[in-house]
């Protein structure tokens, strides 16, 4: 990779590890299906000319964007209202063993030890992290984020099976999809969205433009950009840094406290997503090592 996208690859894990610290005040001014609803309305009017056409089937956005769009979205944002930023964050991570055991369930990847070794280990972090959940809020909000993932895996492997398009053109359509979906969702579970509306100050609008943009728009359109250059194992190892960049920003801009889980569980599993992004390279050098 040119020095100019290596840049690039890590500054859109500094934009997406910094999502959730933004959206952490927000979640407490405003209904947070509501939120993702206005975000996604706009992140959609923005990239609607990337894809005025799409050739995926419209059965299969509506399933895509249920799945990695609308419901991924709701849950996630209602966990975080009930959890620390810096941890759900890490539990968060669960979709990545998520989307590796549906994707060999549909046949679209067989994992390998290396990353049944990875998936362990941030599935063990993750439970070091957690700890014994206090309290029934504590307990909810780590499941909605945890199932958040789940949903999450599975929009992404509905893409890599259905989709007819690129992967901006597809994330523009889900936006157009999810976007409507969440605006009938709020209302079904939060109630007549014009108070809540009419309550947002000046602040908390540029707030959620940044969220919008530099959450949605700005990465994505970058991460794709990434992946039509160059082969997916040359650009995942960088995902790294998303929950390594989301945690330091909770602790350094929200105050939330350094535990003891955190920092262990933590490591755990930055390892385990080290392993499953950088092990087979380090496997086949070890190798080549040794043969010689």
């Amino acid at each position: 990779m040119s020095p100019i996208d290596v840049c690039l690859a890590i500054f859109v894990q500094v934009l997406w590890g910094g999502v959730l610290t933004l959206a952490k005040p927000l979640v407490g001014q405003l209904p947070p299906i509501l939120l993702m609803a206005v975000s996604y309305s706009l992140a959609g009017l923005v990239l609607f000319p990337v894809a005025p056409r799409l050739r995926t089937r419209p059965r299969h956005l509506v399933v895509i964007s249920l799945t990695a769009g609308t419901i991924q979205a709701a849950m996630l944002l209602s966990g975080l209202k009930l959890l620390p930023a810096s941890m759900a964050m890490l539990i968060l991570q669960l979709q990545i063993p998520f989307a590796a055991l549906l994707s060999w369930i549909v046949g679209r990847d067989k994992p390998s030890l290396r990353n049944w070794i990875g998936m362990a280990l941030v599935l063990i972090g993750i439970a070091v992290v957690i700890g014994r959940p206090s309290g029934e809020g504590r307990l909810l909000g780590i499941l909605l984020v945890g199932f958040s993932g789940a949903f999450w895996a599975s929009g992404q492997v509905g893409i890599a099976v259905w989709s007819r398009d690129s992967g901006l053109a597809v994330y523009a359509g889900l936006l157009r999809y999810a976007a409507p979906q969440l605006w009938l969702t709020s209302l079904v579970f939060e109630g007549n969205p014009v108070p809540a509306l009419q309550s947002i100050g000046a602040e908390s609008w540029i707030a959620i433009l940044i969220l919008a943009f530099l959450g949605c728009v700005l990465p994505y359109a970058l991460w794709y950009r990434l992946l039509m250059r160059y082969r997916v194992d040359e650009v995942m190892p960088f995902s790294v840094l998303m929950p390594v960049v989301g945690v330091i920003l909770s602790i350094v801009e929200l105050g939330e406290p350094i535990t003891e889980g955190l920092i262990i569980g933590g490591g755990i599993l930055t390892v385990g997503l080290a392993v499953i992004a950088f092990g087979g390279r380090v496997f086949r050098r070890f190798a080549s090592a040794v043969s010689r």
